[in-house]
């Protein structure tokens, strides 16, 4: 289900917090609260959670990556730094902590295969 269409079956059946500035935490949460009081739900009321969920997971995302390139590009960090600067938000993540030790590693920016900079080892 796409999220526009899922805010307006939210909107419809009065879901939707709309004083204020809704956002999608806020919406879940009383989407939430319809569910858990026992309220009539929709038959596509898994559909329409699930969308909520993806739409936040979306948004997480958008910022992370967001915060990433203002600490590389604007502030100038090297990757190293930046993996250390937003460790305590990635590190219960696997993905996250696979991609920043690829990115910290000392062969980082050398072709597979090579031992330094291109060159090939000698054999022994």
């Amino acid at each position: 289900m796409k999220y526009d269409v899922t805010i307006q079956k939210l909107i419809d059946a009065g879901w939707y917090p709309t004083d204020g500035q809704p956002s999608v935490a806020a919406a879940l949460d009383m989407f939430a609260q319809q569910a858990s009081d026992g309220a009539h739900l929709p038959d596509d009321a898994p559909a329409i959670w699930y969308a909520l969920c993806q739409e936040l997971r979306w948004l997480a995302d958008y910022h992370e990556r967001n915060l990433v390139r203002h600490l590389k590009y604007d502030r100038g960090l090297t990757w190293e730094q930046v993996a250390g600067a937003v460790d305590a938000g990635l590190s219960s993540r696997q993905a996250a902590q696979a991609r920043w030790s690829r990115l910290i590693s000392p062969d980082r920016g050398k072709p597979a295969g090579t031992a330094a900079g291109g060159k090939t080892r000698p054999r022994q």
